[in-house]
């Protein structure tokens, strides 16, 4: 798995949803990035090998945009994987994990388990002497 060097979560990504022209405009030849937009996208374009200052027109832009934002959903699938299956113990992961993949029998089954084991109070441990 890739390591992930940028922020997931980072909420500028539902601000540049809402309002693309705070980031970047592309209404001119070459585009124009506002500082913000720079500081958004150069780390994600750079993932995927797209220098920021090379891209010219909005068509250029937007491919940029669509594979930085396919690999972070990778990326995003990736950790999801790992952390569901970590353990055979339910965990949050598997559920979010059948719902990313439109399985609702496989979520509906991981949501019981979870349910359950918080019902019944009980936690994971580490052997005695595992420092994990």
């Amino acid at each position: 798995m890739s390591p992930i060097t940028i922020d997931l979560f980072d909420p500028d990504t539902l601000v540049f949803d809402d309002e693309p022209d705070l980031f970047v405009r592309v209404d001119t030849v070459p585009v124009v990035f506002t500082v913000r937009g720079i500081r958004y996208f150069t780390p994600r374009f750079k993932l995927v090998g797209v220098n920021i200052a090379m891209l010219r027109t909005e068509s250029e832009f937007r491919a940029a945009l669509l594979k930085a934002t396919t690999h972070e959903s990778n990326l995003l699938l990736e950790s999801i994987q790992s952390k569901a299956n970590a353990t055979h113990q339910a965990n949050e992961h598997q559920v979010l994990l059948a719902v990313l993949m439109f399985d609702i029998d496989a979520a509906e089954a991981a949501m019981d388990r979870l349910e359950h084991k918080l019902r019944a109070g009980l936690t994971v441990v580490s052997p005695v002497g595992d420092s994990t």
